[in-house]
């Protein structure tokens, strides 16, 4: 746990993960997330007014669940199989597939007041 008023304002937390971690979960009120270079078997994410991006992870197959209140969730993926479930109450979900190597992508998105752009 980590309090945002202990520290005096906004800050920007940047956390090592090990390639080898199996399983991840990220919460936070009112931050931004982004995973890069590492995606383990299993990724949640929950964030109240954040957005959320994945992006720049190696060919692994792996299961997603992205929920936030009022942000954007942003994902890319080159190749491998991924399940990807997306929420967002206020805001824009897009999944872009680079399309570098054989991929599935199961998608599952739903937002009440934002766009969903797949491509």
């Amino acid at each position: 746990m980590f309090d945002e008023k202990e520290a005096g304002g906004n800050v920007k937390l940047k956390i090592a993960i090990p390639t080898s971690i199996k399983y991840l979960s990220i919460g936070t009120s009112s931050g931004n997330v982004r995973i890069k270079e590492v995606l383990p078997e299993e990724l949640r994410i929950k964030t109240k007014k954040g957005d959320v991006r994945i992006d720049d992870v190696p060919e692994k197959d792996c299961e997603i669940s992205v929920s936030t209140r009022s942000g954007n969730i942003k994902t890319e993926f080159e190749s491998g199989y991924v399940e990807l479930e997306a929420k967002s109450k206020m805001g824009k979900i897009y999944n872009y597939y680079k399309g570098k190597g054989e991929a599935t992508i199961k998608l599952n998105a739903s937002t009440t007041y934002g766009d969903i752009i797949v491509s």
